[in-house]
């Protein structure tokens, strides 16, 4: 679902919908052990105009990959 939501982005409208679903996939990549493409994800944040305050967590994950237990899952 979070991949069709980013096939019709409308980020002057709602740039949540379309930074926090990058978030996500990037964290379920990391989850699955595929850090290099979880990296792709977290870096698109970054090049959005309006990150919707998503650039922030994104900066965390770059550093340091989500973990199985991390209670920020859950969001």
């Amino acid at each position: 679902m979070l991949k069709e939501i980013l096939k019709h982005p409308d980020p002057g409208h709602d740039p949540t919908m379309i930074a926090w679903p990058l978030i996500k996939l990037g964290m379920s990549y990391d989850l699955a052990g595929d850090r290099d493409r979880a990296l792709e994800y977290y870096n698109r944040v970054f090049q959005m105009e309006n990150g919707a305050g998503a650039q922030f967590v994104a900066d965390k994950l770059l550093e340091d990959p989500i973990e199985p237990k991390d209670p920020f899952i859950g969001y």
